[in-house]
């Protein structure tokens, strides 16, 4: 099966975890009659065409290949997510990068709702994935007055708390804990008025996260970063320039893997520069 385009929603695009994971956007579905059709079976015949003018050889890497489909796959319908769960199976892929979204678990203080993420998990464990799980989305009680609903919290000891509520639950389950998204893009990590201190905001959220989730886990691996390809301006930083930031700010010990999201996808000379 071919891979989609980079999806046009930045926050939820492709992630590559350094030397760990190869994730891509979500997975086409073939419909029955091209399942059923001329061809390799469960191949549409686009995809197949595709194919054939790929050259040379797919490299995975050992660690294997997955997909992310964003916020979208906490939405889907049982059945819906049956379907691309067994696409991406069927690609052979062995990793899903699933969000876990905090507002919407919490969205009263103290209070879980589990359902969806539950749903989720199960299922991608039945399909034998393994799960990057990604923690953000701040609820509205822990963000400070009139802040951006991407803004990190106010207290990062709650975010804490609940990161290591998470990895308790799943423990057994996930083993692997990306904290955040895109905090070096200020559309995901509060607005203008976070930016200027963002790395050092982001390395205050990582740190007791890291360590709260390796009180109650054994050997987790938690990822950081989850950067994306840009450069430094009033709304971004680049993603040297935000780690090397965050080493300043005290990251150091604070993480196991660094997350980057290249968006290869797009294939310009401008983006490798950028990573």
């Amino acid at each position: 099966m071919s891979l989609s385009q980079a999806p046009t929603r930045r926050a939820w695009c492709c992630g590559i975890v350094v030397a760990a994971l190869l994730l891509s956007g979500p997975l086409p579905i073939p419909s029955p009659a091209a399942a059923d059709g001329p061809g390799r079976p469960g191949v549409s015949s686009e995809t197949e065409q595709s194919s054939r003018r790929t050259s040379g050889p797919v490299v995975v890497p050992d660690a294997g290949f997955g997909f992310a489909d964003g916020m979208s796959i906490l939405s889907l319908t049982p059945s819906a997510l049956e379907r691309q769960l067994t696409a991406v199976e069927r690609a052979g892929a062995t990793w899903l990068r699933v969000p876990v979204n905090w507002s919407q678990i919490e969205q009263r203080r103290g209070r879980f709702q589990w359902t969806v993420l539950d749903r989720v998990v199960r299922k991608a464990r039945r399909h034998g994935l393994s799960i990057l799980a990604n923690i953000s989305q701040a609820p509205r009680w822990s963000r400070a007055l009139l802040s951006e609903p991407s803004a990190p919290p106010q207290d990062p000891s709650t975010y804490a708390r609940f990161s290591a509520t998470v990895a308790k639950r799943y423990r057994g389950k996930i083993k692997h804990w990306e904290i955040w998204n895109e905090p070096n893009l200020n559309g995901f990590f509060g607005g203008v008025r976070t930016h200027a201190s963002a790395p050092e905001l982001y390395t205050r959220l990582l740190e007791p996260a890291y360590r709260a989730i390796h009180r109650v886990q054994k050997r987790p691996v938690v990822v950081a970063g989850a950067l994306a390809a840009a450069t430094s301006s009033s709304s971004s930083y680049s993603m040297s320039a935000f780690v090397r930031r965050m080493y300043d700010a005290g990251a150091r010990g604070s993480f196991d893997a660094l997350a980057l999201h290249p968006y290869i996808g797009s294939g310009t000379d401008d983006t490798r520069r950028r990573v």
